[in-house]
C-alpha cells in the first residue's frame, strides 16, 4: 500500500538482466517484480527418502519503471524441512507435474513476502 501497487500475475519469461531491457517487456507497468532463480530442484529429504520437495534460490528485485532503478533487491532461500505428508516422487510428478508447478509457486509467493517483509522494515 505505500507504493499503491496492484498485483497483475502473468506468464511472461525473459533472459533480460538489465533493467532498461526487463522495463522494455513491460511497458504499461509502474513497478515490476523481477525475479532470477539462481537455483531450483526438486530432490528428496537424506532421511526420508520417499519424500520429496521443491526448493528455490532466488533473487528478486522491486524497479521502479518511472525512474529506471531498483528499489530493493533481496536474495532468498526456500527449502521447506521435512513433514509427515510430504509428497512421493510419483506425486511429484503426476499430471504433468502439476504439485511441482504449485510448489514453485508457493516458493515464489514465499520470496514475495521475503521481499515485502525487507521492505517494510527498510
Amino acid at each position: 500500500s505505500k507504493y499503491h501497487m496492484q498485483y497483475m500475475e502473468n506468464n511472461i519469461t525473459t533472459d533480460a538482466t538489465s533493467v532498461d531491457e526487463i522495463i522494455k517487456q513491460y511497458p504499461n507497468s509502474d513497478y515490476i517484480l523481477d525475479n532470477n532463480t539462481n537455483y531450483w530442484a526438486i530432490t528428496y529429504f537424506p532421511t526420508h527418502w520417499a519424500t520429496y520437495r521443491v526448493i528455490l534460490f532466488n533473487t528478486m528485485q522491486l524497479i521502479d519503471t518511472k525512474n529506471k532503478k531498483i528499489i530493493a533487491q533481496k536474495a532468498c532461500k526456500y527449502q521447506p524441512e521435512y513433514q509427515d505428508n510430504m509428497p512421493s516422487y510419483d506425486e511429484m510428478f503426476a499430471n504433468n507435474g502439476d504439485l511441482i508447478k504449485r510448489e514453485t509457486k508457493k516458493a515464489l509467493d514465499y520470496c514475495a513476502k521475503d521481499l515485502t517483509h525487507f521492505l517494510l522494515n527498510d
